[in-house]
Formats: C-alpha cells, sequence, structure tokens
C-alpha cells in the first residue's frame, strides 16, 4: 500500500504506511481520472503521469473501437498541491474518487 507525505514543501511517496523508502518526490502531484464512473486511474509525479495520460487518450482515440473513443473523453489529468489525507484516503478507498472530483471541480472550476 502506498502513501504520500508531505515534508519540506515537497511531496514523498512511500511504498507502505511504514517504509521510510522514497519511490518519489515533486514539490506536485498529478492524478489521473475517469470521470465518466469516479476511478482513479493513475498517481504520482507529474511528468510520469501526465505522460502515461497523453499516450493512453492518443492509443484510445486511434482505436476503431467506439467505446473506447468515448473512454478517452472522461480521462482527465489534475496537477497540483492537495490535502494529504484527501491524497492518502484515495489511495485507500476506491469510492472516494467521486467525492474528491466533486470537491475538486466546485473549488477549481467555475
Amino acid at each position: 500500500m502506498y502513501r504520500y507525505s508531505f515534508e519540506f514543501g515537497s511531496y514523498y511517496l512511500h511504498r507502505d504506511s511504514t517504509s521510510q523508502k522514497i519511490i518519489f518526490m515533486s514539490d506536485s502531484v498529478a492524478f489521473a481520472f475517469d470521470v465518466g464512473c469516479g476511478v482513479m486511474l493513475k498517481h504520482g509525479h507529474p511528468d510520469l503521469v501526465l505522460k502515461w495520460h497523453t499516450s493512453t487518450v492518443q492509443s484510445l482515440r486511434q482505436s476503431e473501437n467506439p467505446i473506447a473513443i468515448e473512454m478517452a473523453k472522461n480521462y482527465i489529468v489534475i496537477v497540483g498541491k492537495f490535502d494529504i489525507e484527501k491524497m492518502n484516503k484515495l489511495l485507500n478507498n476506491s469510492t472516494y474518487a467521486k467525492s474528491f472530483l466533486k470537491e475538486w471541480f466546485k473549488e477549481n472550476v467555475n
């Protein structure tokens, strides 16, 4: 199980709740979601998540499957600084993504 911590102005991703082993460190974090079904698809360093998103959406759009093309429209990435408790809740509670997205859109999209 992964967990985030915030120290010295940076986010750290750890392998589990007791490990001090750091997977990455960054000043911001990215989350990829399928807004159609309210599921978090990927999280981590913004560069890697954005690269994954671009590649995945491009592959879905290039397919000849109409369902895949529609799926691509629902994939989004949000990058920023987030509350640690909410970030860790996203990692540990698959049903929390819908609430997280609803709150994020309310605060950030007019």
